[in-house]
């Protein structure tokens, strides 16, 4: 294990982004595949990415292009948000303004599965088992930011000294293209396409 390997509860280092890069595929072609299944909409991945990997995920008719997000872990502290670990996720301000300069009517559809529960450390009281799929345009999210209900998140062990890697520091990520900051949000702020108590996609 690694000396940069912050949570043990995870089977990737948080700080290893080509391996979250990968696994994000991943989640991706399983995405599409269980939605085209089990949902009511017809999901594929944007062609585009064929030749540009940085661009959009999917292509959804009815919404258009659209990211995913698939959040497995709990962000156990975010009742200092005053919103429940339950149902907090959180999105990278990265990528809120890549959103907002190049794509400013992408949708973006959070998958949420709790696979880890219980913090590694049990410093914190578990989360009840969440599993669910939600939707928001970026003019959804842009709107709780611009009226403070969103609240902002540090990662202190990202933080860059004073004035070293500037440039990136002002779109939100580190020397190594992690994310600095993430605005926390509450699933309940967004719309619901599917939700269940339990998997239903095993």
């Amino acid at each position: 294990m690694s000396k940069t390997w912050r949570n043990t509860s995870v089977s990737i280092d948080t700080e290893d982004k080509m391996r979250w890069c990968r696994e994000g595929e991943v989640y991706e072609q399983m995405f599409v595949e269980k939605m085209n299944l089990h949902s009511y909409l017809t999901v594929q991945i944007n062609p585009e990415k064929n030749s540009n990997p940085m661009a959009p995920d999917l292509l959804v008719p009815g919404y258009g292009l659209c990211d995913l997000k698939a959040q497995r872990t709990p962000f156990f502290t975010a009742s200092r948000y005053n919103i429940s670990p339950d149902d907090a996720i959180t999105l990278n301000i990265k990528d809120v303004i890549r959103y907002r300069e190049l794509y400013p009517e992408i949708g973006i559809f959070f998958w949420i599965n709790w696979q880890n529960n219980k913090a590694a450390n049990d410093r914190f009281k578990p989360v009840k088992y969440k599993w669910g799929v939600y939707f928001a345009t970026i003019g959804d999210v842009l709107s709780l930011i611009d009226n403070g209900i969103a609240k902002t998140h540090e990662y202190q062990h990202r933080k860059q000294p004073e004035g070293e890697g500037s440039r990136l520091q002002s779109i939100g990520m580190n020397k190594e293209k992690n994310a600095t900051k993430s605005f926390v949000l509450d699933c309940n702020w967004l719309h619901p396409v599917i939700s269940s108590t339990s998997d239903p996609w095993q």
